[in-house]
């Protein structure tokens, strides 16, 4: 019994232009896979199928490279520059559509790069058929971190790190291409090395986190009106209602959901009996430190009980530095910071 669901079967169709594009001469070609029983392509003119494979290539400088013709769907710029660490010298072929995969099944190309732009998330989609006919020909097919991809857990495939598709001889030098190899520290020095970069990486990170110290904050909290009303506090103290608990979470981006099973965290939810409310200071600081959080929701008013449930939460969270796939070291943070 499969512990995932997996992509057993796929049908990858591409048309004229993209076998003129290749410099082959049969109208346009259909590509179909199965686990376990190969990549095959059938020209569209009706003559026999034929088993393809992926490019047998291994010196990076022989080697061709897809990427995403869509500027908007992959970092270009990136894709280049991995291309440079990997020694290819050719220019990059720019395809998008389930095309790109048939092509490298046939070993037209050796290597597909995409990293797309932050927020844009991969539908399965675009993915799922090309991934079956390219594995099913000899490739490989993963994330930039080189885990297999993921169909499992809905309509979108949350590999932010990015796609790489290639053959068996490029994987590893693909994913070290990708890699962090060096940083500058804080004195300006260029540190090579896993254990250098992570201490850098580390206190880099630990910096931002860490408490500034208590300042004299009575200037600030006398100009500061009591704003929360017994009745709010009395409605924020208010049990939580089970569909409103249901439809919170499941509008949680993938990535930070509580997990697949919805209901089997319901009882811990609803076991706190308050709902939260958060203090946003955006518009003023790129920084907060929580002390200074609390002391502000108890001074406009809001219930003490309620404040240290919040801040529980909030003091809750943990950090960790992930290095090259890596997660490495733990920060606990003492004050928070803005995303852009």
């Amino acid at each position: 019994m499969q512990d995932k669901p997996q992509v057993c079967l796929g049908f990858d169709i591409c048309y004229e232009w993209i076998s003129l594009q290749f410099g082959v001469k049969e109208v346009g070609c259909l590509f179909f896979a199965k686990v376990g029983g190969g990549t095959y392509m059938q020209p569209l003119d009706s003559s026999s199928a034929v088993k393809v494979q992926v490019s047998a290539v291994e010196n990076p400088e022989e080697a061709s490279f897809f990427e995403s013709y869509e500027a908007a769907h992959s970092m270009h710029d990136l894709s280049n520059l991995i291309a440079q660490k990997l020694g290819v010298k050719a220019l990059p072929v720019r395809i998008d559509s389930q095309a790109k995969y048939g092509a490298l099944s046939r070993g037209d190309g050796a290597i597909y790069l995409r990293f797309p732009h932050k927020g844009y998330r991969e539908k399965i989609w675009d993915h799922a058929t090309g991934c079956i006919v390219v594995t099913e020909a000899g490739g490989v097919v993963t994330d930039a971190a080189g885990q297999p991809l993921d169909f499992s857990k809905g309509k979108h495939l949350d590999v932010d790190t990015g796609i790489i598709v290639t053959n068996q001889k490029f994987v590893s030098q693909c994913k070290k291409a990708k890699s962090i190899d060096r940083l500058e520290d804080g004195d300006g020095r260029m540190m090579v090395g896993d254990e250098r970069i992570e201490k850098i990486a580390y206190q880099y990170f630990s910096k931002l986190s860490t408490s500034q110290g208590r300042g004299d904050n009575r200037r600030l909290f006398s100009s500061i009106l009591i704003h929360v009303t017994d009745d709010l506090n009395e409605f924020l103290r208010s049990r939580f209602k089970e569909e409103e608990i249901m439809a919170t979470v499941r509008s949680m981006h993938p990535m930070k959901a509580l997990g697949e099973d919805v209901n089997s965290y319901l009882p811990k939810i609803l076991a706190y009996s308050w709902h939260m409310c958060f203090l946003v200071m955006r518009k003023a600081y790129d920084r907060v430190e929580w002390h200074l959080v609390e002391e502000i929701a108890l001074k406009i008013g809001f219930g003490e009980a309620l404040v240290k449930l919040v801040m529980r939460c909030v003091k809750f969270i943990k950090y960790s530095v992930v290095l090259n796939g890596v997660q490495r070291g733990q920060i606990s943070p003492f004050q928070g910071t803005w995303a852009s």
